[in-house]
């Protein structure tokens, strides 16, 4: 595995696209950041290497034992290098990032929500007296501050440019495409994370506290610096709408809302135009069924659990 390998695997799990085997890895790499330190100084990234050693080993490809003891110098060398690169890149993904100069900010005053769109047409809907801060400037990263409050997002899917919600003293969450609530007392409280559709990565300070999944809650005690993952009785749903769609980018959408992924047997089923409403409390089976009716093709569970295909 080189190391763009390894970036382009991180990256497959963030969006929920990667396999049972490659999450394992990940998590992997995810444990070996948990220092809890600001940032990792040279010797913590050598230490970090070490613990990390094994698991990237596995993710190598293997070579037969005559090649492998010729080549130990070179192989170890090799680990090396990925490992530091693997490490920082990772870092880099959980780390918290200051928003730019360029920003605005939003002000709910009103009892009621207040609903603010985005301009990457994700959309943000503000508790009564919560504040937020946005940078303007969304060419890498899409950055938003919860400043104090309560805020749901309904992030609009872009692969090349994660969502960061930043949630005072540390804490951050980062999405490609999904749908939660950050609550935030700023400091009153604990913080909560709550995932409506898709999958989110909740971090403090640069270490990984949890990765939700839909229906999950994550609570998050300043005072004690301890987080707990819970179960939630009601998620809250979401509309997922479609206007002359392909079908790829349906199937991308639905794969990041239910965590699921799903291929297409053949290519040209790709071009197929959907125009479509659904809501996220229905089952991913029963919205295939539906489309699949529309353009009398099939679908049926892929090779994993975590898997669908479609086929005519």
């Amino acid at each position: 595995m080189t190391e763009k390998q390894a970036k382009e695997l991180l990256t497959k799990y963030l969006s929920g696209e990667a396999s049972p085997a490659e999450a394992s890895h990940v998590e992997q790499w995810f444990k070996g950041l948990e220092t809890g330190m600001p940032g990792p100084s040279p010797g913590q990234k050598e230490e970090i290497g070490k613990q990390m050693f094994l698991n990237l080993q596995r993710a190598m490809i293997k070579e037969p034992p005559e090649r492998r003891v010729a080549g130990q110098r070179w192989f170890r060398a090799a680990v090396a290098i990925l490992i530091a690169g693997t490490v920082f890149g990772a870092y880099q993904l959980l780390q918290p990032a200051n928003l730019k100069s360029t920003k605005a900010t939003q002000l709910s005053k009103v009892a009621a929500p207040d609903t603010l769109r985005l301009a990457d047409g994700s959309q943000v809907e503000l508790g009564a007296q919560s504040s937020i801060d946005y940078a303007t400037n969304t060419k890498k990263f899409r950055r938003v501050r919860l400043s104090k409050g309560e805020a749901f997002f309904n992030v609009k899917h872009d692969s090349r440019r994660p969502f960061i919600v930043e949630a005072g003293s540390g804490l951050s969450i980062r999405v490609l495409g999904t749908s939660f609530s950050v609550r935030n007392q700023a400091g009153d409280g604990p913080a909560q994370v709550e995932v409506s559709t898709g999958k989110v990565a909740v971090s403090r300070n640069g270490r990984l506290l949890g990765i939700l999944t839909r229906g999950q809650q994550l609570s998050y005690d300043y005072k004690t610096a301890k987080a707990s993952v819970t179960q939630l009785q009601q998620v809250r749903s979401i509309q997922i709408s479609f206007s002359a769609s392909s079908l790829a980018d349906v199937i991308s959408e639905l794969g990041y809302a239910y965590n699921i992924r799903i291929t297409l047997a053949d290519e040209q089923l790709s071009h197929l135009r959907c125009t479509a409403s659904f809501n996220s409390a229905q089952s991913l089976e029963d919205i295939l069924d539906i489309l699949c009716r529309l353009h009398h093709i099939r679908f049926k569970p892929g090779p994993d659990p975590a898997s669908f295909q479609i086929y005519r």
